[in-house]
């Protein structure tokens, strides 16, 4: 009788068996909370998995629908600058921008500025994409 080969197999049934045992067992989850459980005094977005799972009922929904614009009023971030590969100082184009918040979900102050990560590169260059971060001294805000 060949060992390897039935050590092998044994392998096999082993882990089939540890797998479809397994797979029947219950699982165990984070206890369930209310869907209404979130902070809302801050003015702040809270999207729980509740409202996620509500999304897909929202389609079509003028409540729910992206508001007109002009886009020509939009304006980049003006200290978004950067050299491109052949040293030349360019605009980059800034898009998904979020700020660091704190736990409950307000905008964070780190030494007096106000930090926003974004994603941004070269507007001539689509693989030219990356997260960068952006300050700014909360002194200028208010």
């Amino acid at each position: 009788m060949n060992l390897n080969r039935l050590a092998k197999q044994a392998t096999v049934i082993t882990l089939s068996t540890v797998i479809l045992l397994g797979g029947s067992r219950s699982e165990t989850f984070a206890a369930a909370k209310d869907p209404l459980d979130h902070n809302e005094k801050y003015g702040t977005s809270q999207i729980t998995r509740y409202d996620m799972q509500k999304m897909i009922n929202q389609q079509g929904d003028e409540k729910f629908t992206v508001p007109k614009f002009d886009e020509s009023t939009i304006k980049n971030i003006p200290s978004a600058k950067k050299y491109d590969k052949s040293g030349n100082l360019i605009d980059m184009d800034v898009w998904d921008t979020w700020p660091l918040q704190n736990a409950d979900g307000t905008v964070a102050e780190y030494k007096g500025y106000h930090i926003v990560f974004g994603l941004a590169g070269d507007p001539k260059n689509g693989s030219d994409t990356f997260i960068y971060l952006f300050y700014k001294s909360w002194r200028n805000i208010h």
